[in-house]
């Protein structure tokens, strides 16, 4: 999921994609990444990333389409990198703290966020959580979980819950199988489709840590 900031002055210099700026016009940014081969970065001289804070506290990657979107201009000393769409993939599944990828900010400002990246969430060092029941559970997203765990003989449990971190809540989901990397991979998209259909409450994380070992928490048991 991700917005264009409408409220953005247009600056120099001008924008790389040519679409509308509405969800159209977005799924071309989405495209574009996905295909791309030279997003570039900004690093610091000690070559690490450069990680922003927006004004309600959430942490962004600033990445450009080519170096002349990149305001200041560089000049002599300054380090860049080029990544893929994988390796952004790599850096968000990496960074459980960052929120968005905030392509050519001083332009198109596309923010693009997280989900796209990965569709687990990992908890930072010191992260308050807390773990309850959802009021009204989504049954889409449940269904399609326990119909997926039915097929697949190595999917011992399923264990669904209701999450708040940071003041934000989001379903959370963890699946005990050998396999769960690939599960989620394979689920994540189908998942992000239903939540976008369905208008589901709550964006839905997928863990490797079984917080819900509870009873009360599980929606699927292999029998």
């Amino acid at each position: 999921m991700g917005l264009f900031d409408r409220f953005k002055k247009q600056t120099e210099p001008t924008n790389f994609f040519k679409g509308p700026r509405n969800e159209k016009g977005f799924q071309q940014v989405i495209d574009w990444l996905k295909q791309a081969n030279e997003i570039i970065l900004v690093l610091s001289h000690d070559r690490k990333m450069k990680i922003g804070k927006d004004g309600q506290g959430a942490l962004f990657l600033n990445a450009y389409t080519d170096v002349s979107q990149i305001q200041p201009m560089l000049k002599k000393g300054d380090v860049i990198a080029t990544m893929t769409f994988e390796g952004l993939q790599r850096i968000f599944e990496e960074n459980g703290d960052l929120s968005y990828l905030w392509l050519n900010p001083h332009s198109d400002s596309a923010q693009v966020y997280r989900s796209l990246f990965t569709p687990r969430h990992t908890f930072s060092e010191g992260e308050a959580i807390n773990i309850g029941l959802p009021a009204t559970p989504p049954k889409p997203i449940i269904d399609l979980l326990e119909d997926y765990a039915r097929r697949d003989s190595g999917v011992a449990a399923i264990y669904f819950g209701l999450m708040q971190s940071n003041n934000e809540f989001s379903y959370l989901v963890y699946i005990d199988s050998p396999n769960n990397h690939e599960i989620v991979a394979k689920l994540g998209p189908q998942i992000k489709a239903l939540y976008q259909s369905n208008n589901i409450l709550y964006p839905v994380d997928f863990t490797y840590e079984n917080f819900m070992d509870d009873a009360k928490y599980l929606i699927y048991q292999q029998v």
